[in-house]
């Protein structure tokens, strides 16, 4: 999302195999707590109502990098 001038997900994606692994891993991390396996490493399930948080969170960490992104290369010309 940093390393280039263009809107992530609209005008630039990551390699498929990125992708994949990224997608991989957001899906254990969140699935482990609600298992015997997370039950046994002492984690604890997050509630329901915290995922619509972490997603206001990330979109709002999403627009507002781009902004700056935007305003960055508007007055150096380039990203560094």
């Amino acid at each position: 999302m940093l390393r280039t001038e263009k809107v992530p997900f609209l005008e630039s994606m990551a390699g498929w195999p990125v992708l994949v692994a990224t997608g991989l891993a957001v899906l254990v991390d969140t699935v482990i707590p609600f298992t015997r396996l997370g039950a046994g490493l002492g984690l604890t399930a997050l509630p329901v109502f915290y995922f619509p948080w972490l997603l206001a969170t990330l979109s709002g960490y999403v627009a507002l990098a781009q902004r700056v992104k935007r305003r960055f290369v508007r007055r150096f010309g380039e990203l560094i």
